[in-house]
């Protein structure tokens, strides 16, 4: 992986936190973000892994974290708002 790459998963890392941020909160945005943001992220980790651009270690390292913040965020938007 060139420079480019540890810059993009520096920022994907970075994007996540604040999103995980978010969910702590019980912002309710942030929990339809976190579900938008982390399918497409899902459907880009399996297309570089099958074009061999990503390892199958990263690969499920991503994919593992990736369902944990959907996991996260469908079951607190499946929950009543807090007030």
């Amino acid at each position: 992986m060139d420079g480019r790459g540890d810059l993009g998963w520096r920022l994907f890392g970075a994007r996540n936190l604040a999103v995980v941020a978010g969910l702590l909160r019980a912002d309710r945005s942030a929990q339809v973000t976190a579900v938008a943001l982390q399918v497409p992220d899902q459907v880009a980790f399996v297309a570089a892994y099958r074009s061999g651009d990503l390892e199958r270690r990263t690969f499920v390292l991503a994919m593992v974290l990736s369902t944990a913040i959907i996991g996260l965020g469908g079951s607190a938007l499946a929950s009543p708002p807090q007030r």
